[in-house]
């Protein structure tokens, strides 16, 4: 391998990662379009519980996600590999979920989740690129507690920048937003 090749690899590694993590925080956010830009029109997810297309998977996850006050996705570093305008990566994930308080009879606590899983995804570059062809889940295990949900803004004790699943979030104004663009429209 040259070091054209090399960099054109190493370029296409990067661009594939950034979609990975691009698209958990899209979710973690509630930024649906964003995450629909991450996948191919055609691609397909496959939840285990759930399989279709990705705009069948927003219209699925977008009402799930509002009975959430939050959703955090941490992900690994992915695994890939680079074959010509396809590629491969497997990511190891744990997604930490908090029911909206007013989904549980409790005050103080509501139900969390801490979920185990890999994504599968199968990638094609077109047009210059890199997105989710398809996308499989597995669920490597899960735990449920009771956690305080986050404190709200101004409340004693509260400090640093409060959270949103939305895009009044802290990062979507971290250097004018670079960091929540599109595949395809960062240079």
């Amino acid at each position: 391998m040259d070091d054209h090749d090399l960099l054109v690899q190493l370029k296409a590694e990067r661009d594939i990662a950034r979609v990975v993590t691009l698209a958990a925080r899209a979710s973690d956010r509630k930024d649906f379009e964003m995450r629909r830009a991450c996948f191919h029109p055609d691609a397909v997810e496959d939840h285990g519980h759930f399989s279709g297309t990705i705009d069948d998977s927003i219209a699925f996850l977008e009402p799930h996600h509002e009975n959430y006050d939050m959703f955090l996705h941490f992900i690994a570093t992915p695994s890939i590999e680079v074959e010509g305008k396809r590629a491969y990566a497997e990511t190891y994930a744990i997604v930490v979920t908090q029911l909206k308080q007013h989904q549980v009879y409790t005050l103080s606590a509501s139900p969390s989740a801490m979920i185990g899983c890999r994504f599968l995804d199968e990638f094609e570059e077109r047009d210059g690129v890199w997105k989710i062809a398809k996308r499989t889940v597995a669920f490597e295990w899960s735990k449920t507690d009771w956690t305080t949900p986050p404190k709200a803004p101004g409340a004693p004790g509260s400090t640093g920048a409060q959270p949103s699943r939305s895009s009044e979030d802290f990062v979507y104004g971290l250097g004018d937003g670079i960091l929540v663009k599109a595949p395809g429209n960062r240079a």
